[in-house]
């Protein structure tokens, strides 16, 4: 057991990352904490992190693999690639207008399927609030980002 400095929780040692720097081998702050932290710093920064994701982005090999892992996840998750396609379809097609997040009204929203039987009812939502919905309806990892445009990029360009 190890008690995080940021959250002061009492956590289990594999709450915590690896840092070959501490005492004991491991962060002082517990994981969510410093994913916390580590996107609170990227939001701050968010041009910066941008030019740094179009600079990993050029690398051919980081490109592959995002294509490899878009495959995967597509073979796993057949439907809801299929309801994705089906929007993105309609979208292209003028059937379907893209709306702003119905939370914040930010423009740059994703279709959200509440259910992926029906793949054009969907809620539109930023990508902050698609993540969210989807960490409640536990399909995403709390506290994990949703995939930044290169991925949705690297897919449709397959």
């Amino acid at each position: 057991m190890k008690t995080c400095f940021k959250c002061s929780k009492t956590l289990p040692r594999s709450e915590f990352y690896t840092h070959s720097g501490m005492a004991d081998g491991l962060l002082g702050k517990c994981k969510t904490c410093a994913k916390k932290d580590a996107n609170t710093h990227r939001d701050r920064t968010v041009e910066m992190a941008r030019e740094y994701d179009r600079m990993r982005y050029a690398d051919e090999s980081r490109r592959s693999a995002i294509r490899k892992r878009a495959r995967a996840w597509a073979l796993l998750h057949p439907g809801a690639r299929k309801a994705e396609q089906a929007v993105c379809n309609a979208v292209r097609d003028g059937r379907m207008v893209r709306l702003p997040c119905v939370v914040c009204a930010r423009a740059d929203s994703h279709g959200h399927h509440a259910d992926y039987s029906k793949p054009l009812t969907v809620t539109w939502l930023c990508p902050v609030h698609h993540a969210e919905q989807h960490q409640r309806e536990g399909r995403m990892a709390i506290g994990a980002r949703w995939p930044n445009d290169q991925v949705r990029h690297a897919r449709e360009a397959q």
